[in-house]
């Protein structure tokens, strides 16, 4: 689980004919001392066992631009200390991401496999399959300690990057907060943690720091948010190259930074409204694609590099400086100058950009870089002369068919598959899903897998609709949530192909009390868009609220979609609908898969116990119900201490089985916890009554006949006044 450090034991050498991706684990190695090459920039392997072993540091620096740091040109954001690092190593000029997202991206660095390869194409629902070696597990294999600190919960160990590392600290949300807490952490923490690993090792380490601070939302701590208060993304960078400049001080002053080979890059860049793009995931322009690439360490000759090169040449490059040779089956190639790869300059570079497609059901976004050119594989293809336009303004395509580009692309997409990708996509918990919301990630939606698509299905000529419904939608923060209304209304009467513009105006029409408007739009919605499952969830949860349970029932039973397995919302929905038609057999199961879909859903645990009540009620002879309900409101307690109706239906369920003791124990906390209705003073009265104390029982009555006087039936009120009569005072105490 998240918040944990993971201990993961390096995986035995992988047998012959195990798979080319497994096989770069032998038990006996021997590894190259690094020496100056006599010829040129760079690191060359030495002769064999002829001195210390390097030690190896990778710091990924999550969406941060190339064009933001001063070694790229930016004169506008002051990061002294990457730049340092670039004026004492090599500076890569041509290197891309193959995914402009976080999750795929560091699987690319870590296995130098592309995505087409490994499986996992974007942050939720891909989990990095086991079978892969990574650089951890490679190091680890050498002798290596091995090492990481996480910034930010996409690279949490659930999602498979843990593999080989001793040491994995992902626990970027404190202790306490609650469980929708954005799960991200600042640069100060992460490098603060990765000092105290450092502290404790004594032989050579692998260590790989992620910093995540540039991500959007923008929110620089001072004084960095003072200096750019115009652009808060520059703050963010500039703030993460403080950090690193702290951090790159501490290994000074312990001796350790000459000794070590430091590889800074990023994850992808940022759009920062290029091309219509806010922040990340959709679009594959340079603005995510292009990334800062540094390799520094000892012996290295300040250099620059124009190479084309991608994440997946890391790891080879870093077998290269290391004198090791790459593990068989890697896909990409060394990058160091002098290197033992040879440049090819006829290389092409894939990329993919696929969440819109997965999600949405929008057309897919693929393409290739050459070493002056890029193409962009969509139903409005596009072409890029690099030399001339890097920031991709001028589309070279034309008119003329693009099939000899796409004959190129499948090609090379045939050449980088591999068996089994389909095997890392996993549908993932509800937990899971919200941290990655609460970071601005939107999730899978449930679309139908479509095979063709014309230029309205283009991303370019979706995105527009999707900002605008965003902004529509965002309007509530600013109390203008009617404004919102109407401008979301025009969407959708625009005809439109996307369906965001419905389940925006749902919320906000239901936010508004006007429950029977978005059940309206959540209906025509889920028409137009039938395996849309956020719309389908959000319409049985409606449906439920307007009480139209059978409805919900119903519509849930008729659905089949991927991400229910995994979600317990839906299932919890399809609970309270059975429950509240009173069948409670199909109440207990549905909220049994509910709860162990998600273990901690305290409120699933209340409704549970509710139901087995239900079912207790009508099976007086079986005591399994009752035993069962008690132990799920018990665990709803353990949970949340402060769900004060399970003190409530615990109170009425003892009571109904004659333990009037605990029954009354159980009603007295409600009322010292302020919750109070008619029904808690009507059981407490005869409870009371019960064992004898005549006194609590009449004031227990009195409360709920002035109190809450519609609380109960005429049948129940007819009875209560006898009650209250057998409790006046000077009346013989007898049997209740």
């Amino acid at each position: 689980m998240n918040g944990m450090v993971r201990v993961h034991r390096a995986r035995p050498p992988a047998a012959a004919g195990s798979g080319a991706w497994r096989t770069g684990i032998r038990p006996a190695f021997v590894i190259g001392l690094l020496v100056l090459s006599a010829g040129g920039s760079g690191l060359r392997a030495g002769p064999q066992g002829s001195g210390p072993r390097p030690n190896v540091l990778l710091i990924t620096v999550d969406t941060l631009r190339a064009d933001k740091l001063g070694c790229y040109g930016n004169r506008n954001v002051k990061t002294p200390h990457i730049d340092g690092l670039a004026r004492n190593g090599i500076l890569f000029t041509r290197v891309f991401a193959h995914n402009p997202l976080t999750l795929p991206s560091h699987a690319n660095i870590m296995t130098g496999l592309t995505p087409l390869f490994h499986g996992v194409h974007d942050n939720e629902n891909f989990v990095l399959q086991d079978r892969f070696l990574t650089l951890a597990e490679f190091f680890k294999a050498r002798g290596y300690a091995t090492g990481a600190v996480i910034g930010a919960f996409p690279l949490d160990s659930r999602f498979g990057m843990a593999q080989g590392f001793d040491f994995y600290e992902d626990n970027v949300i404190p202790k306490g907060a609650p469980k929708n807490a954005p799960g991200e952490r600042r640069a100060e923490a992460v490098a603060r943690v990765a000092e105290q690993w450092l502290d404790r090792q004594e032989s050579e380490w692998f260590l790989w720091v992620h910093f995540y601070d540039p991500h959007y939302p923008y929110e620089a701590p001072e004084p960095f948010s003072s200096r750019y208060p115009v652009k808060p993304y520059n703050g963010e960078v500039a703030y993460v190259d403080s950090v690193l400049g702290d951090f790159l001080t501490y290994l000074e002053t312990r001796g350790r930074r000459d000794g070590t080979v430091i590889i800074l890059t990023s994850d992808h860049g940022e759009s920062l409204g290029d091309h219509g793009e806010k922040t990340h995931g959709m679009l594959a322009y340079n603005s995510t694609l292009w990334i800062p690439l540094i390799i520094s360490g000892p012996g290295l000759k300040p250099a620059t590099s124009d190479r084309l090169g991608a994440h997946i040449d890391i790891f080879p490059t870093l077998c290269d400086l290391l004198g090791q040779d790459a593990p068989p089956g890697l896909q990409g190639v060394s990058l160091v100058p002098g290197g033992r790869t040879k440049r090819n300059p006829s290389r092409l570079v894939y990329f993919e950009s696929l969440d819109p497609y997965d999600n949405f059901g929008w057309a897919p976004l693929r393409g290739f870089i050459s070493a002056k050119s890029k193409f962009i594989d969509s139903p409005v293809p596009e072409l890029y002369d690099l030399e001339s336009d890097f920031t991709e303004t001028v589309n070279l395509s034309g008119d003329d068919p693009p099939g000899p580009l796409r004959k190129q692309l499948n090609q090379l997409m045939k050449t980088l598959s591999g068996p089994g990708a389909e095997e890392a996509r996993r549908p993932v918990d509800r937990q899971a899903r919200e941290r990655l919301r609460s970071l601005g990630y939107l999730g899978p939606s449930g679309v139908e897998r479509k095979t063709a698509f014309g230029p309205r299905d283009d991303i370019k000529a979706l995105l527009p609709v999707f900002n605008r419904s965003r902004a529509a939608y965002v309007l509530k923060d600013a109390g203008q949530a009617e404004r919102g209304i109407a401008e979301l209304r025009r969407i959708i009467a625009g005809g439109v192909r996307i369906f965001h513009p419905y389940l925006y105006l749902a919320e906000l029409l239901r936010d508004g009390g006007r429950l029977q408007e978005a059940l309206d739009v959540l209906s025509k919605g889920v028409g137009l868009f039938p395996a849309n499952y956020e719309l389908v969830r959000v319409l049985a949860d409606c449906l439920v609220e307007a009480g139209r349970n059978q409805e919900a029932v119903e519509l849930v039973r008729s659905k089949s979609l991927f991400q229910m397995e995994q979600d317990p919302r839906i299932w919890f929905f399809l609970g309270r609908a059975y429950e509240n038609l009173e069948d409670f057999p199909a109440a207990v199961e549905a909220y049994e898969k509910t709860v162990g879909t998600d273990p901690e859903f305290a409120e699933a645990y209340f409704r549970l116990g509710v139901a087995y009540s239900g079912l207790a009620g009508r099976r007086q002879e079986d005591e399994t119900p009752f035993a069962k309900g008690v132990a799920a409101l018990r665990r709803s307690l353990e949970l949340d201490p402060g769900l004060t109706e399970s003190h409530r239906a615990l109170g009425l369920a003892y009571f109904s089985s004659g333990e009037t003791a605990e029954a009354v124990r159980e009603l007295e906390t409600c009322l010292s916890r302020g919750f109070a209705d008619g029904r808690i003073h009507f059981i407490l009265g005869q409870a009371y009554l019960s064992r004898g104390d005549r006194s609590k029982a009449l004031a227990s009555f009195t409360a709920c006949k002035t109190g809450f006087p519609g609380s109960l039936t005429d049948e129940e009120k007819r009875f209560l006044d006898i009650l209250i009569t057998r409790c006046a005072p000077g009346r013989k105490k007898g049997p209740g």
